[in-house]
């Protein structure tokens, strides 16, 4: 973790809608906080570098510029995202659960959009405390940073994971996004079909159930056939030239798992519409609006 905050230190960029910096210190209690990060970016990197600085620099350029285009309108009074190095930092400003549901719909459209310019993207986001600092350079700091930091490469997927332990949630907006299938619980009966990936090679002491953690429905806005998905997949990164590139074998291999996850996932969620949609229309439990759903 401390090898990770020193890599945010002395360099930002505060996408506000005005333009301008945001050059203080700030210190959020209990809030909502999302990290977004490229799955590969430094695999991509490397193999960019034999092209020359001047290739390299401007192909990751045009990838910052793409997502950047993205995220810009998520900016709003009452939430921050930052764009840090080939990531993306994002908190709200109190504790709204509204301010945990714009997260959740803003990384699954960032998620779903960037794959369709051929950039996976790996999320979490949990609840926590946040501290800001910009005077010498960008740093962030607290327990909710920290634990969002843990948390985003644990999985051994492109998609996203929403980790809140003691959810006050009043209003139901959690029980909302499930039933409109913006984010879905992990699955482990046999008569169900996914189960999220973990990377071995992490260590966590957090145990993850369907009350405190979920996943995102990335796939949702894309809706996409499974043909599709496995093309869209496996072509990571095809806009910028890495599939001419050698890579070691067992770096292929990381990839490949990756890449397999995260169509199993999709497919997952292609499933769920589907069985959604059956319920809908045969009328068992019209609790479950899918009427609303925009696909």
């Amino acid at each position: 973790m401390k090898n990770k905050q020193y890599k945010l230190i002395n360099f930002y960029k505060i996408l506000l809608k005005n333009g301008t910096y945001l050059l203080t210190m700030k210190s959020y209690s209990n809030v909502y906080i999302g990290f977004i990060d490229i799955l590969g970016f430094s695999n991509m990197k490397k193999n960019l570098d034999r092209f020359g600085d001047e290739a390299s620099t401007a192909i990751i350029s045009k990838m910052f510029t793409s997502l950047e285009q993205i995220v810009q309108p998520f900016s709003t009074e009452n939430m921050t995202w930052i764009n840090v190095q080939d990531s993306f930092l994002c908190y709200s400003h109190d504790d709204s659960i509204d301010h945990l549901v714009k997260i959740i719909k803003d990384s699954c459209y960032l998620i779903s959009m960037a794959l369709t310019q051929s950039i996976p993207l790996r999320c979490a986001i949990t609840q926590g405390d946040i501290q800001i600092e910009t005077e010498k350079g960008f740093r962030a700091f607290g327990s909710g940073f920290d634990l969002v930091m843990e948390l985003e490469k644990i999985f051994n997927w492109m998609g996203g994971l929403v980790y809140i332990q003691n959810l006050n949630d009043p209003e139901k907006k959690i029980n909302k996004l499930i039933e409109t299938t913006h984010i879905v619980i992990e699955q482990n009966s046999t008569h169900q079909c996914f189960k999220a990936p973990l990377n071995e090679k992490e260590k966590l002491s957090i145990v993850f159930n369907n009350n405190n953690s979920w996943f995102l429905n990335w796939h949702k806005l894309l809706h996409s056939s499974e043909e599709d998905v496995r093309k869209q997949i496996k072509g990571w990164f095809s806009q910028f030239h890495i599939n001419s590139s050698k890579i070691d074998e067992e770096l292929g291999k990381e990839i490949i798992e990756k890449q397999e996850h995260s169509i199993a996932f999709a497919n997952y969620c292609i499933s769920l519409y589907e069985a959604c949609l059956l319920i809908y229309h045969s009328k068992i439990n019209r609790e479950i609006d899918i009427g609303k759903i925009q696909f």
